[in-house]
């Protein structure tokens, strides 16, 4: 995880729609940070597999581990799902602020008018919607081609 330094703060000449950009700027990036955090905590985190009807991967806590504890509960490869999202929403929303910004630096008002409003994170019941789908494309997909016979 890189060191926080901080980034300052716009000059006396900035507008506050520039202003507004940059908070926007600083917000992906500490919302980055944030998310590699936690996926590496995750990714480093002891595992075990519970097998019964679903196999599955659990946190390995009872040891004490404070990464896995974060985990407790929680099904890892879910977090990973959703880290994967909320990199998406950021990735999305870089996009819309520098389409905003390169619209002001150009001065091309059909671009974007306004600052992009900051997205919501995908929620819970997305991301088991998503999983559910995904295992079901994944058990269509695993399907074994035939065998071809010697020759």
């Amino acid at each position: 995880m890189r060191t926080k330094q901080p980034c300052g703060k716009p000059g006396p000449g900035v507008n506050s729609e520039s202003a507004a950009a940059f908070a926007e700027i600083e917000w992906i990036v500490t919302s980055a940070d944030s998310i590699g955090a936690l996926r590496d905590s995750a990714a480093h985190a002891p595992t075990a597999v519970r097998l019964g009807p679903e196999v599955q991967i659990v946190s390995s806590w009872t040891f004490g581990d404070p990464k896995a504890l974060k985990l407790k509960g929680k099904q890892p490869l879910e977090e990973f799902s959703a880290y994967r999202k909320q990199a998406f929403v950021l990735k999305e929303h870089t996009g819309n602020i520098h389409q905003y910004l390169l619209s002001k630096a150009i001065q091309n008002p059909s671009m974007h008018k306004t600052l992009p409003k900051r997205p919501e994170w995908p929620s819970r019941s997305d991301r088991k919607k998503d999983e559910q789908q995904t295992r079901k494309v994944r058990s269509k997909s695993q399907t074994h081609p035939p065998r071809s016979s010697p020759a």
